[in-house]
């Protein structure tokens, strides 16, 4: 079973405003309204990529019942957990004209130690051999900063697997994690690594094969790691995959993105997928790399569809690097 654990959920309002500027006055439509949350975005692609999750979330109170009739509406398996206080809003302006994005993000409710412990519970009681728990997202106000050492050796007793794709000072302690997978952006991977990779100014290009190389190279700690192989994104730039013995960089180039609130989220499923069906690495960027391409093409984080999957498969360029 892969169990998709969310500690900070958000209900993901959605707007389409055409040559939208600052300053403006709109009509606007009613929002489209997304109960979710990274870890339920990676469910979502895993759902149309017919591999099942379980949920298991920290919701707030009012919202459970939203979140109840959403994960059964996609006919996910779901463990919800009310906490006192609201669930986070982010709100996206979604400008198809000029190919861009606004996001506006709201705060939340703070967790408590019960809180926690509840989840920690959950993982003790239901984790079996060979599980694979992902803890996908950014963590709520209240989080200890040591939190993840608790479910990483919950999870490590029971012979199962961990990713984590979170963000902050935590992943200081990846390697005490013992993650099955590495996955993060420039400035996740940083603080991973303890190196300045670079700025995302530094990326406003399509990088050279020296860059890439770099890249590796700043990056070659966590071939000292246990884990299975690692993965560096790089926005709509591609991504990098990597162990000690192989290398390789997937791309898909993209007339318009302008959605691309899940798309790593997305790329995250299209990975676990590859997993699931034994791929080889190569296989598994190119799967990835189409499914969080697809995430820009529908409405909704983690929404893609098989059909966009197909389409983007001649699209997706695989270059190996060793």
């Amino acid at each position: 079973m892969i169990y998709c654990i969310l500690l900070n959920p958000s209900i993901d309002k959605i707007i389409e405003i055409q040559n939208f500027k600052l300053g403006g006055t709109y009509q606007l439509p009613n929002p489209q309204v997304f109960p979710v949350g990274k870890a339920i975005s990676v469910a979502l692609t895993l759902k149309e990529l017919h591999i099942s999750t379980h949920i298991v979330a920290l919701i707030g109170q009012h919202d459970i019942k939203l979140y109840k009739n959403f994960l059964e509406s996609k006919e996910i398996n779901h463990t919800l957990i009310a906490v006192e206080g609201k669930t986070r809003t982010n709100m996206t302006l979604i400008d198809s004209i000029n190919d861009a994005s606004t996001h506006l993000r709201f705060s939340g409710f703070d967790v408590t130690a019960k809180n926690l412990s509840e989840i920690n519970s959950f993982l003790r009681i239901m984790i079996q051999k060979n599980d694979i728990v992902v803890f996908s997202g950014s963590l709520p106000p209240g989080t200890p900063s040591e939190y993840f050492l608790e479910p990483s050796e919950i999870i490590r007793n029971k012979n199962a697997k961990l990713i984590i794709d979170s963000s902050g000072e935590r992943l200081k302690l990846m390697k005490m994690y013992n993650p099955y997978i590495i996955k993060a952006n420039l400035q996740e991977m940083a603080i991973i690594v303890n190196e300045k990779l670079c700025t995302k100014e530094d990326f406003d290009h399509q990088p050279t094969e020296e860059e890439l190389y770099t890249l590796l190279d700043l990056c070659s700690e966590l071939n000292e790691y246990k884990s299975k192989f690692n993965v560096l994104t790089l926005g709509k730039y591609g991504a990098l995959i990597f162990n000690r013995k192989e290398a390789y960089y997937g791309k898909i180039t993209l007339e318009k993105s302008a959605y691309t609130v899940g798309c790593g989220d997305a790329f995250l499923g299209g990975l676990i997928s590859g997993l699931i069906n034994k791929y080889e690495m190569k296989a598994i960027l190119r799967i990835a790399t189409i499914c969080g391409a697809a995430n820009t093409l529908r409405i909704g984080p983690g929404c893609i569809n098989q059909t966009d999957i197909t389409n983007l498969e001649s699209k997706c360029l695989i270059q190996k690097l060793r």
